[in-house]
């Protein structure tokens, strides 16, 4: 499926692994987290480990994400290359 669209393909064509996102709820929910967070007067620092995802990353940050945690050294550097500068690799 290289090089081919994936938008619009059932679920039984994707290859896997695949990260399958509803983006008005995801986005619904980031806007629910930031909003509790502002209220409450605390910060956020999601683990990247559930989604791997750098697009999702920033959008979290956006959100008001102090940083990120990471597992793994390799999670880290993806996050690190793709422009997020605090991260806390939580295992060693």
């Amino acid at each position: 499926m290289s090089g081919q669209p994936l938008i619009g393909l059932s679920i039984d064509q994707l290859p896997t692994p695949a990260l399958v996102l509803d983006i008005e709820i995801f986005t619904h929910n980031l806007e629910q987290v930031s909003n509790y967070l502002a209220q409450v007067k605390t910060n956020i620092r999601p683990h990247a480990k559930s989604h791997k995802t750098p697009a999702i990353a920033h959008l979290q940050m956006k959100a008001g994400a102090v940083g990120l945690c990471c597992a793994t050294m390799g999670e880290a550097e993806v996050m690190f290359y793709a422009g997020i500068d605090n991260i806390l690799i939580a295992t060693w």
